[in-house]
């Protein structure tokens, strides 16, 4: 598990060596601190999942492009692939208000699914039996 999550903290932080110039430390945008207070949920996310599905018995994941038992290296492609496409609408989309919902959106799914994660390895019961995607406005 260590290994895992070592390899995973790596490839984000080469995956974002380049991007790390380009967020040029002494002007950072809201939207490149929301990048990566996305990143460090995702990797709570996975050490959540790992906890839940190896360490434990009888959880199963809802996303139903992972499957009910996805392998480790599932997961990590997955949040890898999810962040990369975080970090793409970081760079490739203007600044404004759709961006925002965008960015914001993420991050209250992240949390929410922190959240169901700690109370369901706490409780044992699920809020809900699907995966939940939370949508953020700003008006």
């Amino acid at each position: 598990m260590k290994t895992i999550t070592i390899a995973i903290l790596i490839v984000l932080l080469t995956g974002f060596s380049s991007s790390v110039s380009a967020f040029e430390l002494n002007s950072r945008t809201d939207n490149d601190r929301k990048l990566m207070t996305l990143a460090s949920m995702a990797l709570i996310d996975y050490q959540q999942s790992v906890q839940m599905f190896y360490k434990t018995d009888g959880f199963k994941e809802l996303n139903p492009i992972l499957g009910a038992t996805p392998e480790r290296q599932d997961l990590a492609a997955f949040g890898i692939v999810g962040l990369g496409i975080a970090y793409g609408i970081n760079e490739l989309m203007p600044e404004g208000k759709f961006k925002d919902f965008l960015f914001d959106s993420m991050l209250a799914t992240e949390q929410f699914n922190i959240e169901e994660n700690q109370r369901v390895m706490n409780t044992g019961k699920r809020s809900f039996d699907s995966i939940m995607l939370v949508m953020s406005f700003d008006f």
